[in-house]
């Protein structure tokens, strides 16, 4: 299990609904990355590891969803956290 299964949290600007569920503006969202990656209906066996799950004819299969866009987060600060972790482990 992940050291803290959840992703940043964000603000939302403007009401909305997701799923018959009204989310009013303000409202602090948190994505619950364990649960998104643990997910059967995407990831078969989540708890094996199998990264012949990714490959294709010997290349990354681009249908098969990338955890990655998960595990570090959703929406459009997703990048800048994967570089920031990334930087910091790198030095």
């Amino acid at each position: 299990m992940m050291v803290l299964p959840l992703t940043v949290p964000h603000c939302v600007t403007r009401d909305d609904e997701y799923k018959g569920f009204f989310i009013p503006a303000g409202s602090i969202i948190i994505v619950n990355a364990w649960s998104v990656l643990h997910d059967l209906d995407v990831f078969s066996e989540p708890e094996t590891f199998k990264p012949e799950r990714f490959i294709r004819d010997g290349c990354l299969d681009s249908s098969v969803r990338n955890p990655l866009k998960y595990a570090f987060g959703l929406g459009r600060r997703s990048a800048s956290l994967f570089m920031t972790i990334a930087s910091a482990l790198h030095t």
